[in-house]
């Protein structure tokens, strides 16, 4: 145990390819030799090592005091019209583009949870114009077409830019936004890509990032990848990047996998701890200190009139007790749709999908639901989220029963409990940190059914040092 543990904290300070041979050597010396060869094969493969790396962080991580820190950072997304037009040969949905949002999301958490870092989306909203993307399209790059957007984020101008006619064109769009959703980092979806070099995106440090919509769908890791350039994670040698997968090699190869050094540096993040100074990087405003989380001044309780020939959907704000609720301000919510065995455009409107605004003063509003009739049973579901000021509604599904040729009945179902999506400052000088794009899709994940037996007596085994380190210590 003593020597396991010596390993682990040096592995800690310092990452070591001799580990996978050191680890495997105690293996073989105190686990009974019937799984020597298993592990002796096992172990040089990358699919195997990746896993020792994961879940040695885990066993470092479980005997550290990062259980007593946490940060949660608030991002909001705003997409170009351009990715939403008809006439966009290319063109997502906004169903497909919240689900996209949604897989992103979930597998940034599923590696920044290991240090107690926790992303939401705040809201999805439409940007103005596609100017951004006409400038990308004109050779333009990420950092310089959205300099003035980004930079405007900060309270006060670069000290790095002299010229007062420079700063005079910041724009504040994107900062009033930050601002109006208690939002921490912006996400700038575009259309067209940086034809310079073609990358994928780019991070501005604690500012945000931006994303092309076509990496959403190819690149499953690519929000990920540009959250751990914002908070000052750069790219892994070539060498390592060669040996094992890491979330900071590229996108184009799924890998939610830290290197320690950037596990440590996170750690150190969250816990506030003393920092080495890096270019661009003010520890105050990398996780979300931008602004608190959103309070919530009311509720949206959604109801169903169903009649033979539509629908009506009721949006009423309520408080706690289920009362009208009166606010003195505007508030706008997302009324979403999600398919299921209906189809968005051919069985309801995808326009069904939209912001709505109350006025200030108003406590109600009424939807009429058209939907095409169909020879079998379909149904999806309607809700509200990323409100401003205001909680997620319950949902309701809506059942369409009835002959092809002949309109019949859309039948409202009970409704259901109120859920939760899963997600999904100034810095004088905020660089941005551009990336090269190979343009590859992903490649299919192994199967390694194989290794399943040796993969769960190595996290057993790691569970039980994890247990005895916390008990000695």
């Amino acid at each position: 145990m003593q020597q396991l543990s010596l390993i682990l904290k040096t592995i800690y300070q310092k990452n070591t390819d001799s580990f996978f041979t050191q680890y495997h050597n105690i293996i073989i010396k105190h686990i009974h030799p019937i799984h020597s060869f298993v592990y002796g094969t096992l172990y040089k493969t990358p699919a195997f090592q990746s896993l020792c790396h994961r879940l040695l962080l885990l066993s470092l991580l479980s005997f550290s005091s990062l259980a007593n820190s946490n940060a949660e950072v608030d991002l909001l997304v705003v997409v170009e019209p351009e990715i939403f037009s008809q006439s966009n040969p290319n063109r997502l949905s906004r169903e497909k583009l919240h689900a996209l949002l949604t897989q992103q999301l979930n597998t940034a958490n599923s590696a920044y949870n290991l240090v107690n870092i926790h992303y939401n989306v705040v809201a999805i909203l439409d940007w103005e114009d596609n100017a951004i993307s006409q400038l990308l399209n004109q050779g333009d790059s990420y950092h310089h077409a959205l300099h003035n957007l980004m930079n405007a984020i900060i309270d006060a101008p670069l000290s790095s830019i002299t010229d007062p006619t420079h700063l005079s064109r910041y724009d504040p769009r994107a900062k009033e936004l930050l601002q109006q959703y208690f939002a921490d980092k912006l996400i700038f979806i575009t259309q067209e890509k940086d034809t310079s070099n073609e990358p994928y995106g780019a991070a501005f440090h604690h500012l945000g990032l931006s994303i092309n919509a076509d990496a959403l769908m190819h690149m499953p890791s690519v929000l990920a990848h540009l959250l751990g350039h914002s908070l000052a994670l750069n790219h892994p040698p070539t060498e390592t990047c060669q040996s094992m997968l890491l979330l900071m090699c590229s996108p184009s190869q799924f890998s939610v996998d830290m290197s320690i050094e950037d596990m440590t540096w996170l750690s150190a993040l969250v816990k506030e701890e003393s920092l080495p100074a890096k270019e661009g990087f003010d520890p105050r405003f990398y996780l979300g200190a931008f602004s608190p989380s959103m309070p919530a001044l009311a509720n949206i309780q959604l109801t169903l009139e169903q009649s033979q020939l539509s629908t009506t959907l009721n949006l009423q704000l309520i408080d706690e007790i289920g009362d009208p609720k009166v606010l003195e301000q505007n508030i706008s919510v997302e009324l979403f749709t999600q398919s299921g065995s209906a189809i968005a455009a051919f069985h309801y409107p995808e326009s069904l999908y939209q912001r709505v605004t109350f006025l200030a003063g108003e406590t109600h509003k009424q939807i009429i639901i058209n939907t095409q009739s169909s020879d079998h049973y379909a149904d999806f579901t309607l809700g509200t989220r990323y409100g401003i000021l205001v909680s997620d509604s319950n949902t309701q599904r809506i059942q369409i029963i009835g002959d092809i040729n002949n309109s019949g009945p859309i039948h409202p179902t009970e409704p259901h409990s109120p859920t939760k999506e899963i997600n999904p400052n100034p810095n004088p000088s905020a660089p941005a940190v551009d990336d090269d794009s190979d343009n590859n899709d992903l490649p299919a994940t192994n199967d390694n059914s194989g290794e399943g037996s040796g993969a769960m007596t190595l996290m057993s085994l790691l569970i039980l040092i994890g247990v005895g380190l916390r008990r000695k210590g």
